[in-house]
């Protein structure tokens, strides 16, 4: 099971970013997700010195020629304020996501994640660092954020 989702991921799963590049822990998040969801028991783990590293490790083909995957400017330009300021990043996905009244369950989970981060940083500037499972969580939200992205850039057009 893990290796089917490992597989998945590098063939363009995990590539949530739209740079064309794929990331390791994009590659992590996407399999544990596919794994716990068929197998709740079976927990991957990923052992990091710095979880904030989050290196490429592949080359996104799709099954296309290799470059950058050309998308929607407000997607684009929602993913990278995701990457640069998680909590602006997720308001801005809230607001486009208010334009699609059939992906309003979709929202409010963004929503809820927003809630998250914001939550996250509060306590960084609070306790002027983070902790492991805050560092996780963190993570694990953005990447979420970035996989909605991704699945609006997939939708067809109007």
């Amino acid at each position: 099971m893990f290796t089917h989702y490992l597989i998945q991921a590098l063939r363009g799963g995990a590539a949530v970013r739209g740079d064309g590049l794929i990331h390791v822990l994009d590659i992590f998040h996407y399999v544990n997700e596919g794994v716990q969801k068929e197998q709740p028991g079976q927990v991957p783990v990923l052992k990091v010195k710095d979880l904030d590293l989050n290196f490429p490790i592949a080359l996104d083909r799709g099954g296309k020629s290799i470059g950058l995957v050309h998308s929607p400017p407000t997607v684009v330009s929602i993913r990278e304020q995701i990457i640069h300021n998680p909590v602006d990043g997720a308001r801005s996905l809230s607001e486009l996501l208010k334009s699609k009244p059939d992906l309003a369950g979709k929202r409010d989970e963004v929503d809820l994640k927003r809630a998250e981060l914001v939550r996250i940083q509060q306590e960084r500037e609070l306790f002027d660092s983070l902790s492991d499972n805050d560092k996780a969580t963190r993570n694990r939200t953005v990447f979420f954020l970035l996989r909605v992205c991704h699945e609006l850039e997939e939708q067809p057009g109007p």
